[in-house]
């Protein structure tokens, strides 16, 4: 060996130690040698590792560095300069042989890299796409010295034909990030990872889903008779390469969240401690580096090969929707509440009120939107106006809509304009009602649609023309509809999709211009005029959750 230059005194890594992700570990030994040392469930919160779900990548410990966002953000996060070369990210080429960055080039930023004091981090030195530390070079950088879990403190002069990527830390020109700044950081990796979930990643030219695409990437796997006639590598990609990981990263993410929330309370929404916890509870099975199945799913599943059986399969699957339920409640906690800050802004509107209410049994009697009559609501409230003795107390012209219980693109939007009555009310020619109890009424049936739950999100809003109000552009339905929905997400509040859910415009304006009894209809003091509270709208929620998920 010629022209040896190492950076002596950086410890070997090993599963584990420091960290049992390779990726984490290797920035981990980095910053130690920096001087710069960081805890593991920082890091992993940080850098993005806390919210991901990369499956079926053929890595045990090492699948986050598919994930090209998760290196080239890292150490923005942490205070550093950095500059990330994969050869993941190249262009096309016509043949295949090329590659995105010579061995010269790799060469140069590695020596100039160990010149100046700093490790650095490599992709697929060792094997697939495990991370390893960089610590040194021979030969003016033929070869390498690697420190790395599967091969401990070695050196190699093949390095090149396995390269897929180096990852070269620079100066330190800030302060890594903390309280709300970190917490808003890891809100927006949240909107990254639920945007992600229709953007898989490219690794070894291989697409992988990421998050609720692979939760259900992995169900119809196990649904999938043929896939298991015989049992490979199943056990490995469920659990050490799947759920295990899944279990692992976010139980970091929520003791990092709690010392966040120690050291700077108000800056955590309580709701995404609330979410996190329930997902280590989905996670009684988990044992260093296996997840026993009957602890988590059911006791009957006590050996791997009972998942040659379709029924138990479908339990695991079960289980796995069940995680991936939880995981969205996780994202959506961490990043709508600022979702819905900037949806107000940019339509203009204002929020000035919401809560949850739970009303006593009720009715509600409507009458079918139809295009080609001129006012529906006109003629249902002159119906409506004549049984008084029905009224419920919550007298608003409500244009009320569901789909019958069943999924929205397997049932139309009925749309109803009405109002909620009494129990029993009389639904007059024309009209049909439908029914709001508790779930502990004689009368109740877990069947999909009618009869509803009784509990609902009641959101007013200021500000904005009826078209600003009911704008579609940008929004899943409009800006009333998303904004009550994200405000209900981002409070960890469950929504009984689809079986009892259910949305409602209110008008706090009378069709017939008169004025609608203000002791009965207050809310939250706000004026009905229509110079304060402009529009309202109801959003179907179960307060309790349990019902919902365990029906009977």
């Amino acid at each position: 060996m010629n022209d040896i230059k190492i950076l002596s005194g950086i410890p070997e890594m090993s599963y584990g130690n420091p960290s049992p992700v390779c990726y984490i570990g290797a920035v981990m030994r980095l910053l130690d040698y920096l001087g710069d040392p960081i805890a593991q469930d920082e890091l992993i919160s940080l850098s993005g590792v806390a919210l991901c779900f990369p499956w079926k990548f053929n890595s045990d410990c090492d699948e986050v560095s598919v994930i090209p966002d998760i290196p080239t953000r890292t150490f923005a996060a942490l205070g550093y300069k950095s500059e990330y070369f994969t050869e993941d990210q190249r262009p096309a080429y016509t043949d295949s042989a090329d590659r995105a960055y010579s061995k010269p080039s790799y060469i140069s930023k590695i020596k100039s890299s160990i010149d100046s004091g700093r490790p650095v981090v490599g992709f697929g030195l060792v094997t697939d796409a495990y991370a390893c530390l960089i610590t040194g070079y021979y030969d003016d950088g033929d070869g390498l010295f690697i420190n790395s879990y599967q091969k401990g403190q070695t050196y190699t002069s093949s390095w090149y034909d396995t390269c897929r990527g180096i990852l070269i830390v620079g100066d330190k020109t800030g302060e890594r990030l903390t309280g709300l700044p970190a917490y808003t950081h890891i809100a927006g990796w949240a909107g990254f990872y639920r945007a992600a979930r229709s953007k898989p990643v490219t690794a070894n030219d291989i697409t992988y889903p990421l998050n609720e695409a692979a939760y259900t990437s992995m169900c119809k796997w196990l649904l999938n008779d043929s896939e298991w006639q015989t049992l490979t590598s199943h056990e490995a990609y469920l659990k050490q390469r799947g759920l295990l990981l899944v279990g692992y990263y976010r139980n970091n993410l929520l003791q990092y969240l709690k010392r966040l929330d120690a050291a700077h309370p108000g800056v955590v929404n309580p709701a995404a401690l609330s979410a996190l916890e329930d997902m280590s509870k989905q996670f009684p099975g988990s044992h260093a580096s296996d997840l026993w199945l009957n602890e988590c799913v059911d006791p009957s599943v006590t050996d791997f090969s009972a998942l040659r059986d379709r029924a138990v399969r479908e339990k695991v699957c079960r289980y796995v929707s069940n995680v991936s339920s939880t995981d969205n409640r996780i994202q959506w906690s961490l990043f709508m509440p600022d979702a819905v800050k900037r949806q107000l802004a940019n339509a203009g509107v204002e929020l000035i009120y919401f809560e949850y209410r739970t009303l006593p049994a009720f009715r509600f009697v409507g009458k079918e939107l139809d295009e080609s009559v001129p006012d529906t609501r006109a003629e249902a409230a002159r119906v409506l106006d004549a049984m008084p003795e029905h009224a419920s107390g919550f007298d608003y012209d409500l244009l009320f809509q569901h789909h019958y219980g069943k999924q929205v693109d397997a049932e139309r939007w009925h749309g109803f304009w009405g109002r909620f009555m009494k129990p029993g009310a009389p639904a007059p020619d024309g009209f049909e009602y439908i029914d709001f109890l508790s779930p502990d009424s004689p009368e109740w049936s877990d069947a999909p649609g009618s009869p509803y739950l009784r509990q609902f999100a009641f959101a007013v809003f200021k500000g904005g023309s009826d078209a600003v109000l009911h704008k579609s552009e940008g929004f899943d339905s409009d800006v009333m509809y998303d904004v009550t929905r994200n405000t209900i997400l981002g409070e960890d509040v469950l929504i009984p999709y689809p079986d009892n859910y259910w949305t409602a415009e209110v008008r706090f304006d009378r069709s017939d211009g008169g004025e609608y009894n203000p002791e009965n209809l207050c809310v939250g003091g706000a004026s009905h005029s229509g110079e304060t509270a402009h529009a309202g709208y109801l959003f179907s929620v179960d307060l309790q959750g349990e019902w919902w998920k365990n029906p009977s």
